[in-house]
């Protein structure tokens, strides 16, 4: 009877072949083929399913099926959570080759979400993986991806290395598909260099490989860049039947994204030839399905060729809810871009997390059999020493395994509360700055297209007076004055939006040319004080006391956060002509200078206090201040003079104290 109680077990153990996998696989697919995200959910059955049935790697290859379908389905979330599992369980096999899909998986989801920088990034890791699996296919593709990519960011150059290497490959093992692939992408190069008949050579070779090979999917991206191509060239009739055969071939393809892209080229080519309803209709369609699946990108697209449509049909106020429609879509793609980022920068962090508690895990068990070798040393004193001793043990050791269960409860609770803390932080600190960035921006930029769009109408109006020969001195004296009041109005706001960037760019606390030296601090600010000093219509009168210290570190930084500490008492005294009064105090300490500055103020509030160094936090309103000189000053105290910046509590008046070494660590290069 025992015998056949372990028989049965080990048949119900019996591993799958590959035969069987793959006939288990190949349902997968199919079920993907019809529904992508029935298909992911069919994999977690199957897990269930052969749990203890499927090695360790074939395990691993269901769970990357199922990453990939949840890809296809753009549960991008869901898809992070499932790589990150498949990369605990490469690293346990520790082969290359599979470790490989793991960042080729990411780089697509970046890749998808227009993320390009930390897509080449995971492609340069997965080419890492590639060549220590001296793979030479895989390599090759993975320098096609990267290729790719380098195209859309416009970096030709590097872009034309990479696709060179995978066309050559495709030539040397005479891969039909990877030679089309590499003259079509080095078509794209071309095309964007402005060399459109090399570009028209690389186009029609690739499409003459992909017709003959029967690469009819494929060969739809020859069509298109020849659509794109002919356009440029102003050959419509070539344009609209390449375009148009890009379209038939794209319409049974569930990649709706790459289904539009040809449509919306169409429109172009449509508008050029003054078919302006053609164009709307094409249009319209395209953005019913592209909202479907938010593809924001080219519903900003669509949404800038429908106000040119609506400019040419002079309904001007259709015009401007387009240019609104194409701002919000544009801020969509950006806040996606940035979410994807976050989504990147959390996976690594589980990921690292989960490679510390693996090897907290492994530890744990080592201990473990230590901790019972000592138990079992324990069991043999007190059998010896008696009944009593071995009852007082075993309950001593019960007690302590209570206590500890319920230590660790505690600790795992902490834990967790302390997790969503954090996380709750991050998000709280990435929609304020977003939030405020595209708040302060959107005025600026909404001012500009509006100007835009009234100079072009000014621009059609005094053109068709022209054609008409109606235009008389007046109107066009007229007319200059309007447009030169536009013009000052568009470079205004111009100018203010790049000053917007570029004082967002000092939040990362990178003060361009700051050096380290070493000087002698109080003679330092005693100078720099009476430069201050010169900015102010009010008496600036600074009573500077302590200990004279050398220190070396970055002097030009502290002067611009005690430039920021003054002004910001400036800004909150009630009249120009009252005279500011503020005390600075430099105490040395064991390896830090205390500088603590002071003025004679209203004070700041404690609920102020705590929210004074947040970026985009003012008192005054966002209108009249970015909110950001203090954050700055903050930031640059913490992260290049490596000190402290804290506002304390005080009974008269604000008080800052600055805490920085007097020799700093970090040497500047």
């Amino acid at each position: 009877m025992l015998f056949c109680i372990l028989h049965g077990s080990a048949q119900e153990l019996v591993k799958l072949t590959d035969a069987q996998y793959e006939q288990v696989r190949s349902e997968l697919l199919s079920r993907y083929s019809k529904v992508p995200i029935d298909a992911a959910n069919r994999v977690d059955e199957l897990l269930v399913e052969y749990q203890g049935r499927l090695t360790l790697r074939q395990s691993l290859r269901l769970h990357y099926t199922k990453a990939y379908f949840l890809i296809a389905s753009e549960q991008y979330q869901l898809a992070y959570n499932e790589l990150i599992l498949c990369k605990t369980l490469a690293d346990r096999l520790n082969d290359p080759s599979l470790t490989y899909y793991y960042f080729g998986y990411l780089a697509s989801i970046q890749s998808t979400l227009e993320n390009y920088e930390l897509a080449v990034e995971a492609y340069l890791n997965a080419l890492e993986f590639a060549e220590k699996a001296q793979d030479q296919a895989m390599i090759a593709r993975t320098h096609n991806n990267i290729g790719h990519l380098l195209i859309k960011m416009k970096d030709y150059d590097k872009a034309k290395r990479y696709i060179d290497y995978f066309y050559q490959y495709g030539v040397k093992v005479d891969n039909q598909s990877y030679m089309a692939t590499g003259l079509n992408n080095l078509g794209e190069i071309a095309l964007a260099q402005e060399a459109l008949k090399q570009a028209e050579e690389y186009f029609l070779q690739s499409l003459a490989i992909r017709e003959k090979q029967n690469y009819t999917f494929n060969s739809s991206w020859s069509h298109y860049n020849l659509g794109q191509l002919y356009y440029k060239e102003k050959d419509y009739q070539k344009a609209r039947f390449h375009l148009t055969k890009a379209i038939d071939i794209r319409k049974t393809s569930e990649r709706h994204f790459i289904a539009l892209m040809p449509k919306i080229a169409l429109a172009k080519v449509h508008l050029a030839q003054q078919e302006h309803e053609k164009a709307f209709t094409l249009l319209n369609s395209v953005i019913e399905t592209a909202e479907r699946f938010n593809a924001y990108r080219l519903l900003a697209e669509c949404y800038s060729l429908l106000r040119q449509y609506y400019e040419v049909q002079q309904q001007y106020q259709l015009a401007i809810a387009m240019t609104d429609k194409y701002i919000a879509n544009q801020q969509k793609v950006v806040e996606r871009k940035t979410s994807a980022s976050l989504m990147h920068f959390l996976a690594e962090l589980d990921l690292n997390a989960k490679e510390k508690e693996n090897i907290a895990l492994k530890k744990q068990s080592e201990l473990a059999t230590q901790q019972a070798k000592a138990k079992e040393q324990q069991l043999m004193l007190i059998v010896i020493a008696g009944t009593v001793i071995f009852v007082l043990v075993l309950w001593f050791l019960r007690y302590l395994a209570v206590k500890n269960r319920a230590l660790k409860k505690v600790i795992k609770e902490l834990n967790k509360t302390q997790q969503e803390l954090i996380e709750a932080d991050k998000m709280s600190a990435l929609t304020t700055l977003v939030s405020g960035m595209a708040h302060q921006l959107n005025t600026p930029l909404g001012v500009i297209v509006t100007a835009n769009s009234v100079m072009r109408e000014k621009i059609l109006n005094i053109e068709q007076q022209l054609d008409e020969k109606r235009l008389n001195l007046a109107t066009f004296k007229q007319f200059m004055a309007e447009v030169t009041g536009v013009l000052s109005l568009s470079e205004a706001n111009s100018d203010k939006a790049a000053n917007l960037i570029q004082r967002f760019k000092m939040i990362s606390a990178e003060l361009e040319g700051a050096k380290l030296k070493e000087f002698e601090l109080k003679l330092f600010i005693s100078e720099k004080v009476k430069l201050i000093a010169q900015q102010y219509h009010q008496q600036l009168i600074v009573n500077i006391t302590g200990t004279e210290v050398v220190v070396h570190n970055y002097p030009e930084v502290l002067f611009k956060v005690l430039e920021q500490l003054i002004q910001n008492t400036a800004e909150h005294t009630k009249l120009d002509t009252t005279p500011i009064y503020s005390t600075i105090d430099i105490r040395p300490q064991d390896h830090n200078v205390a500088i603590t500055y002071q003025d004679n103020g209203e004070g700041i509030e404690e609920q102020i206090r705590e929210r004074i160094f947040e970026p985009f936090f003012t008192t005054k309103g966002m209108q009249q201040s970015l909110g950001l000189g203090l954050n700055i000053a903050y930031n640059s105290v913490l992260h290049l003079m490596q000190g402290k910046l804290s506002c304390q509590a005080s009974e008269q008046g604000a008080k800052f104290v600055i805490e920085i070494p007097k020799a700093i660590e970090r040497y500047a290069s």
